[in-house]
């Protein structure tokens, strides 16, 4: 890479200008692989003549291609005064270029910052100066934020040129630099805010109160915690103020909307709203007193939203219903009738949210998502949401803006159940599946405003008003044929009768979104049958394997769903709930649902391994590895479910119990019962295994995170109630007297974010927690009662899982890739030989890629440090004169017992841009060459060195992939041969070490018993986990773990 830049500059020494421009723009194009040169003094020295030439285009060209290095020339003292010479070049090209190449100089280097300051002061202060140049030299004053001198020097010097030069162009341009230079040197914000409200109280050009805004805007949001009470009163001042044009009033929202955005300005904004005559509260009541209602209103609205969930979720605040001011009350009447008021334009009849064409989908899309966490904080008031009258908007040709609404309506329904459990008392505002159904069906088909998310939005609201059922066969065909009869007029080319139940035509891609939405809301009857339909239409093998797994998973929780709530209807445990107030020393009666659960979730997981198997057979290349694993954790799940309720059942009903009359005299339990020491040890290790899949979903979404997070935490759960059983019976001889055992639901990787009822799972939880805070308060006997423990079980079986997002659709792609360095070829098997006496240098060089399918600004997680991890396992001896090789070793080796840790170590390594790299020095333990008579020959020692990763992302949180996930691990061979003797000696013990180096003798075949092995081997997914046999619960997925035992760490999501 350092000879091609080279090889052009040659070049360009005797050739022409044109030459000159196409080696500028092949380096501009390659400008982050540039960045990694480090040939910088060899560059420049070929490059420095041509900043004498007598062509300004060739001094020009030259200065721009020093900007263009500049992450590499950014300390070059030659360099710095070749482009502060001809900054004020008589030539336009070339001070343009000076003024380009110091844009890009002066924001990565500190000294050229220093240096430029008082030449720019100089220059704006000459009358002599042009205005454009002038103009295009201010914008440099952003840049001089290194120190505090040259902070205050250039603030002094553009602040008397806004005295001086009126223009609007100056202004504006003077205004944005000094706010730019504030954030990123914020130490005259108080001044900087007062300047810009004071253009925007006695200016009255629009273009300069517009800039005004702008800044301010900008303020708020980079340094919220500067503004004080004043300026906040100065803005509802101009608010209330009639001077103020409808986008002036928008713009001072949206300033208000940013300090929102912040816990910083929790006190400045409950201070400000306490005036009730220059405060918010004014600005927000006269506001929402305007009807019809304008995007001026929706964003007062957002406004106050804001306002109320920062109070709410505030510490320093106590729990109100008021707005320092304004009820609560108020507010939500004003907003309901702001909901119930149509728009007065008669071209668009309807309400605003679904006809104004003044406000966009993403506008929409925030006040929804504000209304909900609003009535989530204030769930008293959610009833009113039934006066708004929303159901009877829904139809399924309303086009984008009703598939908004019903996204909001579902997101509502999830985070408030109450709205269907507690109904309004008006009967024409009841909610449910059938109601909805006749109004869908009742509307006249408009293919014009047809549209497939608006139609996969209804199904999601449907599936949502029935979450705690499957929907019946008329249900299904009501809703299907609802929707062929808005696509039937469609005349499209790849039209397919795809018949799917009750003989409803659809097309496959239509049919498949529709069961990929009822997998992801809990329906899978349905898209069981939905997906059975689709498979003869597959067209290639790896479609039929897909759709095959699809529908084996499907039928899988279809099945146990079905049984499960089957048994908790039929043998009524709503009244077996009373049980637990009998005595738990009491045998119980024969149950046969529980029998029958078990044999359900057994059978589940024989039927999970078999989709899981058949998803693995798809190939591609991620190998659906997260399709895989979780259907693996759902496998899991079903197996350690069906061992509990087992374990409970038969040991209630199979002990040597006493008789009736003898029950008062049963001996206390000398120990706890080995099936709960044995449940912990399952649970624990399916936890582990559902850390280390959550550690691999860097590129997962929001809601797959939390429907992971739930599981988690109900595994948590588990183990803490059985870890609660266990201290009971080994603490009632110390403490018999009753106690309260509190159950808690969260784990150390829990979101913080994760609402109680965003997932089924996390729903559940809480009702779980009440339901065992009596049964574990019982006394410890030989043979005690543990039904209520199925009943546990059964409750966690009948509750329908949804699928994830991450299942079915990736929004973004992570992949590491690691290079080990020296190394004897690119051939794995090559051997790199070094000798026993010195120590070996190992550099890993590596890049991490991120794309997102949507916008490369929107990823959800930035990887912003790597950590590596390199370690050295000794390899067996494979006989003397045989060439070694990895693929043999992998082969021939299956124990992970004859691999032995004999160095480990860790390096941080900055993420720039996307490479990385860092150095270890590794040092080999010596060698025994035994008993070995003179003329004997010392044996070699073979040892594997394996470079890993763990990223890091801009919240903290850290990410462990592997090969299948997108960060293969690199390996490389190194052979230490022994120094040959004539006398048999024993090899001495090799010298101190640096602290983070973990070291045991070679001669041992075995690690310690602290190390756990490492298995080279663990690169495909076929190669982790047999596929001829279910998956032993809790091994880790592909995660290599060190010689030590390592301190809980945050990985999975942010905290």
């Amino acid at each position: 890479m350092g000879s091609f830049p080279v090889r052009n500059i040659v070049k360009i020494s005797n050739r022409s200008n044109y030459l000159r421009l196409c080696v500028l723009r092949a380096c501009t194009e390659c400008r982050a692989q540039l960045e990694k040169l480090t040939i910088c003094d060899d560059i420049v020295r070929k490059l420095m003549p041509f900043t004498s030439s007598n062509d300004p285009a060739a001094r020009a060209l030259t200065l721009r291609l020093f900007g263009t290095l500049s992450r590499i020339t950014s300390e070059h003292i030659g360099v710095h005064h070749a482009i502060l010479k001809q900054i004020d070049s008589h030539y336009e090209v070339e001070s343009d270029a000076a003024i380009w190449s110091s844009h890009q100089l002066a924001s990565v280097s500190s000294a050229f910052a220093i240096s430029l300051c008082p030449i720019l002061c100089k220059l704006l202060n000459e009358m002599s100066s042009d205005w454009d140049v002038k103009l295009k030299l201010l914008r440099l004053g952003k840049h001089m934020h290194h120190e505090v001198q040259i902070v205050d020097q250039m603030r002094s010097c553009l602040v008397t040129m806004l005295t001086t030069y009126s223009n609007i162009e100056f202004v504006v341009s003077i205004l944005d630099t000094l706010t730019l230079l504030t954030t990123r040197a914020p130490i005259h914000t108080t001044e900087q805010l007062d300047l810009l409200l004071r253009y925007l109280a006695g200016d009255k050009r629009p273009l300069i109160r517009q800039c005004s805004l702008r800044n301010l805007s900008i303020l708020a949001k980079h340094v919220p915690h500067q503004w004080d009470r004043t300026h906040l009163e100065k803005l509802c001042e101009l608010y209330n103020s009639k001077n103020q044009s409808l986008t002036e009033l928008e713009d001072i929202v949206h300033v208000l909307c940013c300090l929102t955005d912040t816990e910083h300005a929790v006190n400045l904004l409950r201070a400000c709203s306490q005036d009730q005559d220059r405060g918010l509260v004014p600005c927000i009541r006269s506001t929402l007193l305007r009807f019809p209602t304008s995007r001026l209103t929706v964003l007062i609205i957002q406004l106050t939203c804001k306002l109320l969930i920062l109070f709410a979720n505030s510490e320093t605040t106590e729990r109100e219903d008021s707005l320092c001011g304004m009820k609560l009350s108020e507010f939500v009447t004003l907003v309901v009738t702001h909901f119930l008021v149509n728009e007065t334009d008669t071209d668009c009849p309807g309400p605003w949210y679904i006809s104004s064409k003044n406000l966009s989908e993403d506008e929409l899309k925030l006040t929804y998502s504000l209304l909900v966490r609003l009535f989530s904080c204030h769930r008293d008031y959610a009833t009113c949401l039934h006066e708004m009258n929303l159901w009877h908007l829904i139809t399924p040709d309303g086009g984008p803006r009703v598939g908004l609404l019903c996204q909001f309506l579902t997101t509502l329904l999830i985070h408030l159940p109450e709205l269907t459990t507690h109904p309004s008392t008006d009967q024409k505002n009841l909610v449910s599946v059938e109601t909805l159904l006749e109004r869908l069906n009742a509307t006249k088909p408009n293919v014009k405003q047809m549209d497939n998310n608006t139609i996969l939005a209804i199904c999601g609201l449907i599936f949502q008003l029935s979450a705690d059922r499957f929907l019946t066969a008329k249900e299904c065909h009501s809703l299907l044929s609802t929707i062929v009869s808005r696509i039937e007029h469609l005349d499209t080319p790849d039209q397919s009768d795809l018949r799917v139940p009750s003989m409803v035509r659809l097309s496959p891609w239509l049919a498949y979104q529709v069961a990929r939405q009822s997998s992801r809301y809990g329906q899978h009857m349905l898209a069981a049958n939905i997906y059975e339909s689709l498979s003869p239409q597959s067209l290639s093998e790896r479609s039929s394997y897909w759709i095959q797994g699809l529908i084996e998973f499907s039928r899988t929780e279809t099945n146990v769903i079905s049984v499960a709530r089957r048994l908790y209807s039929s043998f009524s445990l709503v009244g077996a709930d009373d049980e637990d107030t009998q005595d738990m020393n009491r045998r119980p009666a024969q149950c046969t649902w529980v029998l029958q659960l078990i044999d359900a979730l057994r059978c589940a997981c024989d039927s999970a391994l078999t989709a899981r198997t058949t998803l693995i057979c798809v190939g591609g290349p991620d190998t659906r590895w997260f399709q895989a694993e979780y259907i693996g954790v759902r496998a899991d799940l079903f197996s350690a479910l069906a061992e509990l309720c087992s374990s409970a059942y038969h040991h209630s009903r199979f002990g040597r119990w006493p008789e009736q009359e003898n029950v008062a005299t049963v001996e206390q339990a000398l120990h706890a019962p080995f099936w709960l020491s044995d449940q912990l040890d399952l649970w624990d290790a399916l936890a582990k295994r559902v850390d280390a899949f959550r550690a691999q979903c860097l590129d997962a979404d929001k809601t797959t995170h939390e429907h992971l997070s739930a599981i988690a935490c109900l595994i948590a759960f588990v183990i803490r109630i059985l870890q609660s059983l266990i201290g009971r019976f080994q603490n009632f001889d110390q403490n018999p007297a009753p106690h309260n055992y509190a159950i808690s639901v969260s784990t150390p990787h829990q979101t913080a974010s994760l609402s109680s009822n965003s997932d089924p799972f996390a729903a559940i939880l809480p009702s779980l927690e009440n339901t065992v805070r009596t049964p574990l308060d019982f006394k410890p006997v030989a043979f005690a009662n543990f039904d209520w423990i199925p009943r546990l079980v059964l409750t966690v079986a009948r509750t329908a899982p949804r699928w994830p997002r991450f299942f079915f659709q990736r929004l973004q792609t992570t992949t590491v890739r690691l290079v080990l360095l020296p190394k004897a070829g690119n051939n794995p098997d090559d051997v790199l030989t070094i000798s026993s006496e010195m120590g070996h240098m190992v550099q890993v060089m590596g890049v991490v890629q991120q794309h997102s399918r949507r916008d490369a600004s929107e990823l959800s997680r930035r990887i912003s440090l790597v950590e590596v991890e390199l370690t050295v396992t000794e390899l067996p001896a494979s006989g003397h004169g045989m060439r070694a090789s990895l693929p043999q070793y992998t082969i021939t080796t299956h124990d992970r017992d004859q691999q032995a840790v004999v160095f480990y170590s860790k390096r941080s390594a900055p993420l720039q841009r996307d490479y990385f790299h860092c150095d270890f020095c590794v040092h080999f333990p010596g060698h025994n060459q035994g008993n070995a008579k003179n003329g004997a020959i010392a044996t070699d020692k073979l040892y594997a060195l394996r470079a890993s990763s763990v990223l890091v992302d801009d919240v903290g949180a850290r990410w462990r992939l592997t090969g299948v996930s997108g960060a293969p691990e690199e390996i490389t061979l190194v052979r230490v041969e022994c120094a040959r003797t004539g006398t048999a000696a024993s090899s001495a013990s090799t010298g101190p070490v640096a602290s983070e180096a973990l070291h045991q003798q070679a001669s041992r075949p075995v690690a310690s018993s602290g190390a756990v092995k490492i298995d080279l081997n663990q690169t495909a997914l076929d190669s982790q986990f047999s596929l001829t046999k279910p998956r032993p619960i809790g091994r880790s997925t592909g995660e290599t773990t060190i010689g030590r035992p390592t301190a809980p760490s945050k990985i999975g999501s942010a905290q």
